[in-house]
C-alpha cells in the first residue's frame, strides 16, 4: 500500500506540475497579449499627439512667416519712400 501511495503521489505531483506549467504559460501568453495591446494603443495615442503638436508648430511657423513677409513688404515700401525723399531733397 505504501509503495502504491508513493507512486500515486508521484503521479499526482507530476500531473500538478504539468498543469501548473500549462497554466503559467497561458497566464504569460495572456499578459504578453495585453501588454502588446496596451503598447499599441499608447503608441497610437502618442503618434496622434505628435501629429497634433507638429500641426500646431507648423501653423505657428506659417503665421510667423506671413508676418515676416508683411514686414519685408513694409520695409521695401519705406525704403522706396526714403529713396524718393532723398531724390526730392537733392
Amino acid at each position: 500500500i505504501t509503495e502504491n501511495n508513493v507512486t500515486i503521489n508521484k503521479n499526482i505531483d507530476t500531473k500538478i506540475e504539468a498543469n501548473n506549467t500549462v497554466i503559467n504559460q497561458n497566464i504569460e501568453n495572456a499578459i504578453n497579449e495585453n501588454n502588446t495591446t496596451i503598447i499599441n494603443k499608447v503608441d497610437k495615442s502618442v503618434d496622434v499627439k505628435i501629429a497634433e503638436n507638429n500641426k500646431a508648430i507648423n501653423n505657428t511657423i506659417n503665421n510667423v512667416n506671413v508676418r515676416v513677409d508683411g514686414i519685408k513688404g513694409d520695409l521695401n515700401g519705406l525704403t522706396k519712400r526714403v529713396d524718393q525723399n532723398e531724390k526730392d531733397i537733392n
